[in-house]
């Protein structure tokens, strides 16, 4: 059995476990995570991360904040439309280096590189939760 064989066991029983915990203790909350997961399953890596992290992690971070800081949305959208641009900037660098360059692994360096910038966004968002929860 290959490598790819054994992950999509191992994400199959992953998805069925979280069903069944969730299921289990009425965590209905969790249904959108699960959805997200079962479309991961099926779907190539990048484009499930983005799902999940667009549609879940994103979402309910944003909502998280908005609750905590009392801002409605078109607020915190300004506050956060430089950090949107740069986003943007950034991604679009990005297409335009992928489409100019004979990197084979250009997809791994994205990930490489969303991995060390998000350190920031890390510790930010533990103080945020830590003081909440105080």
């Amino acid at each position: 059995m290959n490598l790819q064989a054994y992950s999509m066991y191992f994400a199959t029983a992953s998805f069925l476990v979280l069903i069944l915990i969730g299921l289990s203790q009425n965590l209905y909350k969790y249904r959108g995570l699960l959805f997200i997961l079962l479309l991961g399953i099926l779907t190539p890596l990048p484009l499930a991360f983005g799902l999940y992290f667009i549609a879940q992690h994103s979402v309910n971070a944003w909502n998280h904040i908005q609750i905590e800081l009392k801002l409605p949305n078109l607020i915190l959208y300004r506050k956060a439309f430089p950090f949107t641009i740069a986003a943007v900037f950034i991604f679009i660098a990005f297409i335009y280096i992928a489409n100019h360059s004979k990197m084979s692994h250009l997809l791994a360096y994205f990930f490489i590189f969303l991995a060390s910038i998000s350190l920031p966004h890390f510790v930010m968002m533990h103080l945020f939760y830590r003081n909440k929860n105080q």
